[in-house]
């Protein structure tokens, strides 16, 4: 005998037949395809016909109907489930209903795209062969037109990628959702086959019905998103062949435009008109505002005046709505205004588009509206970028508030909150209309600017080269500062800089003349013609500069900025180059040393080559160049052989042995001075008998060369050495040599042993001495 729970579970299966499939239940007739795993490819299968979609639509509203119709409290108890079940079942048969209308839609959608291809095709012939159905000439109005549509079709050009990968990646997810929610229901399969209890059966049933619908509808979202893709890429062909055929009809339409002056005046006067009313609006706006000041005044007198806390509290509440207030109204006329300057700027940008069209414009006032145009552009967009996030904050604002507002058991303060809201709301409203007034500014801008670039491509090379010109004239008269109103352009700079080389080349050239044929023939000094020459050179640096300044018209004020800086690099890390500067002014003054003199300085000999600004060079007799500074000079001894002439007095001394006859050695010292050429007769030479040495009688031989070199002096001493030698050996005399006479005072004889091999006798072995009178 059947159990009463097994007669419960067939009729439930009787009732869920008859009650919830009129034409048989959903998962009995699941035309549903498979899903394709891979969501770059969108098949369309005839499953999802038009005629098929429509047919599971009014299935599906047959049983939402009749699941409506039913008693569903007394259904769900025969069925052994909650009434809240039941209700889900038909929410998701109405998910299933929209998701297929949906479907349908996009089938629809995808049809009418696939018809406006073909019908773009055919435009884009017949315009190739026709041109234009309208007939020329056109104005500036329907150009503007056909620029606008084709703003609009390269947004969408330029947005495809990213609304493309997002379509991607939600087929990516409805293929994972409808793979998650197949693998469920057959879980769930395998859970009913094992189930032995009648009530644990019917609820599996259950559970697998609602599977079954879900996985129908996760199927058909994933078909969605299929043919959303496959839209885009629909749509992307479209809009191509859209923006092919508005090029078209630009370029047709730019190459008939009429830009007359009716058309120019009806601009003109829908600008003025909408700034009359913004006028209006701003005296509105004024007079309102003096009434929301005195009201402000009276909140803070009363805050200021507030004893009680209740009171308090209740002023600074009416104080916080008007200073909102207050705010709100003074941003308001800001913005009025700002608003009066962009119409004023259409204004302008249309006039100037109009002498564009009509008679066109000079390259230079070609280039200076483009840059002014450019200009424009980057501070709108600016504007409009911060206007942007400043509306952003009102809208967090006023959720702010209106929350506060809902949630405040206090009247007064929620109406005072309300109050800040409507203000704020105002405001927000406001803001919209001036950033649509930015926004068409902006426009307008860039399409002139557009113009202005193409003529400025159309151009001729004459114009060209007057526009290079123009550039150029621009930057040589570029300003790069100003004293006392007087500008220092590029030109300027650079013609004082040109003037001061060429200076310098000439001066140059002059001095070098000068020294040759002034110079030299007044019988100078070697050191004062190079001194008068450095003088001279160093003062025409001078005259240039200042004459270079002057023709340029640049003051020598425009310089002072410098000399604070000047004065502290020159007074920290140029002070030694300024002492040895001005060393060097004062050796060519006082002349302490001269070019060719031959000075010893650190032990170092040397002929003074050349004086310098900084210091001096001087070549040693090895032809080694030696750089002193000039402050050396000055601060250290200095040994000049030929500060006052090149002659110096040479020394050759000699030894004789003892018993020499000095008078004959005197005669032959002289004879040997005045047989050497490059010897001064004047003054004579002299003989000096210096000393009774040690090994000889000494004697000085001194006289006088004149020298230009330093090798030169000992190149003399040398010959007269040779000299001297000579005859003395023919006198025979004999030039002495140490000698030591060493003398031994013993009181008895020595004691000296030999040993074999030429050893010697260790100390230490040595026999001590015999005693006296021993052997």
């Amino acid at each position: 005998m059947m159990g009463t729970g097994y007669k419960w579970a067939i009729l439930a299966g009787a009732l869920v037949f008859l009650l919830l499939s009129p034409q048989g239940p959903a998962w009995a007739e699941d035309k549903s395809p498979p899903s394709t795993g891979n969501p770059e490819t969108v098949p369309v299968s005839t499953a999802y016909s038009p005629e098929a979609i429509d047919s599971r639509i009014k299935a599906l509203q047959e049983i939402i109907v009749s699941l409506t119709k039913s008693r569903i409290p007394a259904t769900a108890e025969q069925l052994m489930i909650e009434p809240s079940d039941l209700e889900y079942r038909k929410q998701l048969y109405g998910k299933l209903r929209s998701a297929y209308g949906h479907l349908s839609a996009l089938l629809a959608r995808q049809a009418d795209i696939i018809r406006d291809e073909s019908l773009y095709t055919e435009k884009l012939e017949i315009h190739q062969q026709q041109g234009m159905l309208e007939k020329p000439p056109y104005p500036l109005s329907f150009y503007d037109g056909l620029l606008s549509e084709r703003n609009t079709l390269e947004q969408f050009q330029d947005n495809f990628p990213a609304v493309q990968e997002a379509a991607r990646q939600s087929l990516e997810n409805s293929r994972l959702h409808a793979q998650d929610i197949q693998r469920q229901l057959r879980l769930s399969s395998d859970q009913l086959k094992l189930s032995r209890e009648p009530k644990a059966s019917a609820t599996a049933n259950w559970t697998i019905e609602l599977q079954k619908i879900e996985e129908e509808h996760a199927v058909v979202v994933e078909q969605q998103d299929k043919v959303i893709l496959s839209n885009l890429d629909a749509e992307n062909r479209l809009n191509k062949q859209k923006i092919a055929l508005v090029e078209r009809q630009i370029e047709w339409v730019r190459s008939h435009l009429q830009f007359s002056e009716s058309d120019l005046s009806r601009q003109t006067a829908i600008i003025e008109k909408k700034r009359q009313a913004l006028d209006k609006q701003l005296e509105t706006l004024a007079e309102e505002k003096k009434k929301i000041d005195a009201q402000w005044l009276e909140s803070r007198t009363d805050y200021a005046t507030a004893v009680f806390e209740t009171d308090n509290l209740k002023a600074k509440i009416n104080l916080e709505k008007q200073e909102t207030w207050k705010t709100v109204y003074q941003t308001l006329i800001e913005q009025t205004g700002m608003m009066i300057g962009l119409l004023e700027q259409q204004h302008e940008l249309w006039v100037r588009r109009h002498s564009l069209v009509k008679n066109g414009v000079d390259s230079k006032l070609l280039s200076r509206w483009r840059e002014a145009t450019d200009t424009g552009i980057r501070n709108i967009g600016q504007t409009i970028v911060l206007e942007q996030g400043r509306q952003a904050a009102l809208f967090q604002q006023m959720d702010a508030l209106e929350k506060l507002a809902d949630d405040n058991p206090s009247a007064e303060l929620s109406s005072a909150l309300k109050s800040r809201v409507q203000a704020l709301q105002k405001l927000s409203r406001h803001r919209l209309e001036y950033l649509s007034t930015l926004l068409s500014t902006e426009q307008l801008n860039r399409r002139f600017y557009d113009e202005l670039s193409r003529q400025a491509g159309q151009r001729s090379w004459t114009e060209r080269l007057d526009s290079i010109g123009n550039l150029v004239v621009t930057a040589w008269q570029y300003e790069l500062w100003a004293i006392d109103s007087r500008p220092v352009t590029v030109k300027k700079l650079i013609t004082a800089l040109l003037i001061t080389v060429i200076g310098l080349i000439i001066t140059r050239i002059a001095l070098r003349h000068f020294s040759r044929r002034v110079l030299a023939r007044a019988q100078l000094k070697t050191t004062t013609a190079s001194n008068i020459e450095k003088l001279l050179l160093y003062s025409s640096y001078i005259l240039l500069g200042l004459l270079a300044l002057r023709i340029v018209n640049i003051p020598l004020a425009a310089f002072a900025f410098l000399g604070g800086a000047v004065a502290i690099g020159f007074g920290f890390g140029a002070q030694n180059l300024i002492n040895n500067f001005i060393s060097g002014f004062m050796i060519m003054g006082e002349k302490p040393i001269g070019l060719g003199d031959l000075i010893e300085i650190d032990g170092v000999l040397g002929k003074v080559e050349e004086i310098g600004a900084r210091c001096t060079r001087i070549r040693t007799g090895e032809n080694i160049d030696i750089l002193v500074p000039n402050s050396g000079f000055l601060e250290k001894n200095i040994t000049n052989w030929t500060l006052s002439d090149n002659n110096i007095r040479a020394l050759v001394t000699v030894g004789l042995a003892y018993g020499s006859p000095v008078r004959r050695v005197r005669s032959l010292l002289l004879e040997a001075v005045t047989e050497i050429p490059g010897i001064l007769k004047s003054p004579e030479p002299f003989v000096i008998f210096k000393d009774f040495g040690d090994n000889a009688l000494i004697f000085d031989l001194f006289f006088w060369v004149s020298i230009n070199r330093v090798i030169e002096r000992k190149m003399i001493e040398s010959d007269v050495r040779f000299r001297i030698d000579d005859l003395f050996k023919e006198a025979g005399l004999v030039i002495a040599f140490p000698q030591r006479d060493v003398h031994l005072d013993t009181q008895r004889p020595l004691d000296v042993r030999l040993l074999p091999n030429g050893k010697e006798v260790p100390a230490d072995q040595v026999n001590p001495t015999p005693a006296e009178g021993g052997p």
